[in-house]
């Protein structure tokens, strides 16, 4: 929870626009499972064309008013399944756009951030750090948050949006189907956070801090050119 307030409070209030992108999604789970609900029927009627006489799919076929004309009912689903799959590629293209728009935005921000932080410092406080930590925290982290924490975040929004749209869809058809898959998802998340969660966090602050040290060696190394060429200190 504390993450997510973090989160947040470094989004301020961008924030506000997240209700939008979440009715999308919500909309482009919609569009999954109308797409999804389609290719049972679709592959049924095409497969056994005296399924359509069967009872559910033939109280869909009068509820809807549909013909029973075998050729017919498969250009009507066919055209209706590809139109489905066509409006929900659009979707995608434009929720994409719109959490490439928003992070790189959070990108730009926290990088404006952090540099007037920057130069708000006393002196003092400035040569606490080495500059390459200040270098790194504005070219990487600001990077690292807007792409793998804002972005990354967005898009499984969405996914936990879709998927709970199909488990509802397969709730309502095979309720024995979707207690099997959600007990399988369940032990699968719970045995990978137990074995790789612990080892991530180490590691990520391993990397931060072999970052830093890498860009104060390059910072260092193109600054003082001058210097180390005239100490003969090349190799080192």
């Amino acid at each position: 929870m504390k993450y997510i307030k973090e989160i947040l409070y470094l989004i301020g209030k961008d924030g506000r626009k997240a209700p939008f992108v979440i009715l999308l999604f919500f909309i482009l789970s919609v569009l999954d499972v109308v797409g999804l609900s389609l290719i049972g029927p679709y592959i049924a009627l095409l497969v056994d064309p005296n399924s359509m006489q069967s009872g559910v799919l033939n109280q869909l076929i009068i509820s809807i008013g549909l013909p029973k004309d075998q050729k017919e009912l498969l250009f009507i689903l066919g055209v209706a399944l590809l139109s489905v799959f066509l409006i929900k590629a659009f979707f995608s293209i434009g929720i994409n756009y719109l959490i490439i728009k928003f992070s790189q935005e959070q990108q730009v921000k926290i990088r404006s951030y952090l540099m007037q932080s920057y130069q708000s410092m006393t002196y003092a406080e400035h040569l606490q750090r080495n500059s390459s930590e200040y270098i790194y925290s504005i070219q990487n982290l600001a990077t690292n948050f807007s792409n793998n924490i804002v972005m990354v975040g967005l898009r499984t929004i969405g996914d936990v949006i879709t998927a709970v749209a199909i488990f509802t869809m397969l709730a309502w058809t095979n309720i024995t189907a979707l207690l099997l898959l959600v007990t399988l998802l369940g032990l699968m998340i719970f045995g990978y956070d137990q074995l790789f969660y612990h080892k991530m966090y180490e590691n990520g602050k391993k990397i931060n801090k072999a970052l830093v040290l890498m860009t104060q060696g390059i910072s260092e190394g193109v600054n003082g050119f001058k210097e180390i060429r005239i100490l003969g200190k090349n190799d080192f």
